[in-house]
């Protein structure tokens, strides 16, 4: 998200289908000019907020980066380009960032973006609550200044410095190899700083207003509706509008029949029900290797995982191989902490091996003999989440443990625990904020953590992330990470277990959809179509009632 993240980190979609690449596209049809109009409706779970300084997962994500614009944005293969920025500069010191700003951007309310708007959209970043703008504070707060401004001991950032309307300097304490990905991210996107004065933030979460593809409509009985915004800036987006069905909880059996029925466009896929789609003639499956990892997590601070031994001997006795699920074409055994797709990773095993004889002399040890129970805790995904896990449980008390599961029914619930400390030992999958290390190993393992569930803390790793946060060369930060992963592993405050391929589905009228391998998040809507608008022409009257 997450979290992506948010934290996109938990998928609590379907339990589907294997997937093929996407259906090729007919010559006769691919040279055709799109069509425009028509309406592309999905189902996911309800968001918290729309607010981009305040965003955490994905179900967030997916809607902010059709309405909101930074000054910079990724392509598909995560190269950095201008947006916001038409062109920037980096002085020789690393810390230095001067940006030229597009000129005639326009705000869907219809004012012009400048330098001014940007600097107070990174600023506010520090004056919402921690709770809740945790990842935008821990990415943007290596700007010089912004620890005294959150304090209230200046009333500027300093290191925010609007040259004039088109042209902004942004100086860090420190260089930071990650600081471009961080501004074409969702938590620097970029909002009107005269509205949100006036209308305050918790309105801005209900009612964004950005300088996106898409603006926003309206927020209502379970609906989230986007029309295409026609002074965009950029190339127009081809459809009328995006509607995204939002639940609280999503139930399979009506995400699927709503798309069977076609009264939704693109489903969100996990694995499994090989043959749920089978109904729908021509349906269209993508599918690309996300930057995510699934793991236990293991609480330092609650017994028994405050005991090296015991976090060790769990590690040893989960043989991936053999639980439920696990696949190395959807989803591949974790071998560490980094998935495919990211500098530094690789395929050589790095986690600690299945070893139940090992595991069961290191549990005896700590435990003196005795049987050692703890308490799993867990969002409800799907029925091939809860086979994993007995696959799971069956593991651990073969060598002493006994497990307890909680099954938490609604994301809320779960990471409410979460950020309360509730649970000894917990099933979170993180997603990638950026296409960068920094974004799985800083959030996650340094102490500072934003979102360090596991109270993990070396000071040798946290040397370790800091050095390669600044590093200059990609080689350094490669070995630093991989040191970081080596120490991080043999402490075993997470157990990683699988990768994951992202999976969705499109109706065979859906063109140009293109998943991102930092999940439903970042689709880039604006380039999507539909093949036969005049099929799909309902929409406007629909969404209207």
């Amino acid at each position: 998200m997450n979290k992506r993240s948010l934290l996109q980190s938990i998928i609590a979609c379907l339990a589907l289908v294997g997937c093929n690449e996407p259906t090729p596209v007919p010559a006769d049809r691919a040279a055709s000019r799109p069509p425009e109009g028509g309406t592309i409706r999905m189902m996911q779970l309800a968001p918290s907020n729309l607010d981009p300084a305040r965003m955490l997962d994905t179900y967030q994500a997916s809607i902010i980066n059709q309405v909101y614009e930074g000054l910079l944005r990724y392509d598909n293969n995560f190269n950095v380009l201008p947006s916001l920025a038409q062109s920037w500069r980096i002085g020789r010191d690393g810390i230095t960032y001067e940006f030229s700003l597009t000129p005639g951007v326009r705000f869907h309310d219809g004012g012009f973006v400048d330098a001014d708007d940007v600097a107070f959209s990174i600023s506010r970043v520090f004056d919402l609550d921690p709770s809740e703008a945790q990842l935008a504070q821990q990415y943007l707060g290596v700007i010089a200044g912004t620890h005294a401004y959150q304090q209230g001991r200046t009333d500027h950032v300093e290191g925010i410095e609007v040259l004039d309307p088109l042209h902004l300097r942004i100086r860090l304490e420190r260089p930071y190899a990650s600081f471009l990905n961080v501004l074409a991210s969702e938590m620097a996107r970029v909002v009107p700083r005269e509205i949100v004065e006036r209308i305050g933030d918790e309105e801005l979460g209900r009612h964004p207003i950005g300088c996106g593809p898409f603006r926003f409509d309206s927020w209502k009985d379970g609906r989230i509706v986007l029309r295409r915004f026609e002074a965009y800036h950029g190339p127009k987006a081809r459809l009328d509008q995006l509607v995204y069905e939002v639940r609280d909880d999503l139930v399979l059996e009506e995400t699927l029949n709503a798309f069977r029925d076609g009264r939704i466009d693109a489903v969100e896929l996990t694995t499994g029900g090989l043959d749920a789609l089978e109904l729908v003639p021509g349906a269209v499956h993508h599918r690309r290797q996300e930057l995510s990892l699934t793991f236990v997590g293991l609480n330092l601070r609650r017994p028994p995982f405050d005991d090296v031994r015991v976090r060790r001997a769990l590690a040893h006795a989960i043989d991936r191989s053999s639980l439920s699920g696990i696949d190395p074409d959807t989803r591949p055994g974790a071998t560490g902490i980094l998935p495919p797709g990211f500098p530094g990773y690789s395929p050589e095993p790095r986690s600690l091996p299945y070893e139940p004889e090992t595991a069961r002399a290191l549990l005896a040890r700590a435990s003196e003999g005795r049987p050692v129970p703890f308490e799993l805790a867990l969002l409800r995904r799907s029925q091939n989440v809860e086979v994993m896990i007995a696959d799971l449980c069956d593991q651990l008390r073969a060598v002493g443990f006994e497990p307890q599961v909680t099954w938490l029914e609604s994301w809320d619930a779960f990471d409410a625990g979460l950020k309360s400390d509730a649970y000894g030992a917990f099933l979170l999958t993180w997603v990638a904020d950026l296409p960068d290390p920094d974004s799985f190993f800083f959030p996650l393992f340094h102490s500072s953590g934003s979102v360090n569930y596991e109270h993990y803390a070396n000071a040798t790793v946290d040397r370790l992330l800091e050095q390669a946060r600044s590093g200059v060369t990609e080689g350094r930060r490669i070995d630093a990470y991989r040191d970081a992963e080596h120490l991080i592993l043999s402490e075993a405050p997470v157990v990683p277990l699988h990768f994951t391929t992202a999976y969705f589905a499109v109706q065979p009228y859906v063109r140009d959809f293109e998943l991102s391998s930092m999940g439903m998040g970042n689709i880039a809507m604006w380039r999507v179509w539909i093949e036969d608008s005049a099929r799909r022409a309902d929409s406007r009257e629909e969404v209207a009632r």
